[in-house]
């Protein structure tokens, strides 16, 4: 496991716990509203840093890696609708909102982050990783 990838699990552990203290004092309180606004640009940074980084990666794996092609082509859709979707989310709604239609789609946005974020960890990082230590050893190969 690389240490990037490392940093990432690690990106994840923080959100699911925001996600899930969000989820406990329920959307409809301040409180709650706040622990998921607070850290509106830390989720947004990291879903970007992944994008670019590790599915971008991937993307240009697929010519050496097959088997890449038809693992992108079954999540392709969720992993690039998961940013636009919560950055969606974050200018719908803001802070001082707290309606019923807010508490349901920070459900469903809690329930996008956590597939994308199940998915990353046990699929795409280890793809990213083996590419990445391949590509290492060229390189090495090549001095």
């Amino acid at each position: 496991m690389s240490d990037f990838t490392k940093e990432l699990r690690h990106e994840n552990y923080l959100i699911l716990q925001t996600l899930k203290q969000a989820k406990q004092l329920t959307m409809r309180t301040l409180r709650g509203r706040r622990v998921l606004f607070d850290k509106r640009n830390d989720l947004i940074t990291h879903l970007k840093r992944e994008d670019e980084k590790i599915h971008a990666a991937l993307q240009g794996a697929m010519q050496t890696h097959p088997d890449l092609e038809q693992t992108l082509a079954m999540f392709k859709n969720d992993i690039e609708n998961t940013t636009e979707s919560v950055i969606d989310f974050f200018k719908k709604y803001g802070t001082d909102d707290a309606d019923k239609e807010l508490s349901d789609d920070f459900d469903k946005l809690f329930a996008t982050i956590s597939k994308r974020i199940e998915k990353e960890e046990n699929i795409f990082y280890a793809e990213f990783d083996e590419i990445e230590e391949e590509n290492d050893l060229l390189r090495k190969a090549m001095l």
